[in-house]
């Protein structure tokens, strides 16, 4: 005894008590870590989806209202004419570089547009495939999915007059217009789990 108190010895952790902790710590963060990071990994690519959609459906409205043409009838690859899809894709869509048919935008985003031969009506819309994390991999089409990981960062869009859709979209005599759904639609609906996709595909008839 020393000045009426009692010195206590402070006990620590063992060595051993430590790397247990450590090796427990290690499993779980194995068992985890992968799905917290491609949780993280589908969410970018959602977010890159939406942007793509939203900037694409953006530069239509915006060069249908300066030139009165929109995709029914745009066609060309002359940056001096106003019809042009070349005109389209070095003015509205804040192209960082072009290759052809091929647009990379300063957020990085590519559309390829090769596909657009035709004018894009309602009866006949175009389809295009973009690249929502620009040349970062996987660089793959999404064409089906049954679940969260199947999904890559190509997706189909498809365009007519100003309308840019997620939907894959048809028009007959019998049934007129119909809308489809697509792993993009699904993908933004947030109907793929890491094990299935929550919600029923179909088509539905437009008012």
């Amino acid at each position: 005894m020393k000045g009426g108190y009692f010195m206590e010895r402070k006990q620590g952790f063992t060595l051993a008590e430590v790397l247990i902790t450590l090796v427990i710590i290690g499993v779980i963060a194995a068992m985890t870590l992968p799905s917290l990071l491609g949780g993280t990994n589908k969410q970018e690519i959602k977010t890159g989806l939406q942007k793509a959609v939203s900037t694409l459906s953006q530069a239509i409205t915006l060069h249908y209202a300066l030139t009165g043409i929109d995709f029914s009838s745009i066609s060309g690859l002359d940056t001096s004419e106003d019809g042009s899809l070349g005109k389209f894709m070095s003015s509205r869509l804040n192209a960082k570089s072009i290759d052809g048919n091929d647009v990379t935008t300063q957020d990085g985003i590519i559309y390829y547009l090769s596909q657009i031969t035709q004018n894009c009506t309602i009866s006949n819309p175009c389809q295009i495939a973009v690249d929502v994390n620009g040349r970062k991999g996987p660089n793959t089409l999404t064409e089906s999915a049954n679940s969260l990981n199947d999904i890559k960062d190509r997706f189909t869009l498809f365009l007519y007059g100003t309308t840019v859709s997620t939907q894959q979209v048809s028009n007959d005599a019998t049934n007129g217009v119909q809308y489809t759904d697509t792993v993009a639609t699904s993908f933004l609906d947030d109907c793929y789990t890491t094990s299935t996709n929550t919600c029923a595909s179909g088509a539905s008839d437009s008012d």
